[in-house]
């Protein structure tokens, strides 16, 4: 299961990115558990009540801790975790890239934008410990400890 967090002081925002992920987990066959947060206060909280996150989606300009300062914290006990900045102030690029964040996505987010960086991110967590593949538009993963034989089969156009 895909743990995502959604951070930004913006209700509406936080609605709207909801819905887009659900639409693209669901579509793309990954199962999430997503979490809502309006203040780095509250998502901070969150990752020490119920663990950490897969992939965090936040804006920088938050009422209180801002964005950057929130994933300092979160970096001082999560190397792992795929922030993912989406703001609508370019001023900040350059100091985020100190937190080492997934991506960095300017506001409005679309859907396809939100699409690929989902996926994208999915598929950087399943290369580890897992071959993942993509099969009827549906993500598939198998533990490679599972795995004792694997056979392609594909067609080649002769001409």
């Amino acid at each position: 299961m895909l743990r995502i967090g959604i951070c930004d002081d913006i209700r509406e925002e936080v609605e709207k990115q909801e819905k887009q992920v659900r639409q693209i987990t669901y579509q793309i066959g990954i199962r999430a558990d997503i979490r809502k947060c309006y203040s780095g206060m509250n998502l901070l909280m969150e990752i020490e009540l119920s663990g950490q996150f897969d992939i965090i989606l936040l804006d920088i300009e938050l009422g209180g801790m801002n964005g950057i300062e929130t994933a300092r914290q979160i970096r001082e006990s999560d190397v792992n975790c795929n922030i993912i900045f989406i703001t609508s102030f370019e001023q900040y690029s350059k100091e985020a890239i100190s937190v080492h964040p997934f991506a960095f996505v300017d506001k409005p987010i679309t859907y396809a934008q939100m699409e690929k960086l989902i996926s994208d991110v999915y598929e950087k967590l399943q290369i580890d410990d897992k071959f993942a593949f993509k099969s009827n538009k549906a993500y598939c993963n198998i533990s490679l400890n599972k795995i004792i034989l694997y056979y392609s089969r594909h067609s080649r156009e002769s001409g």
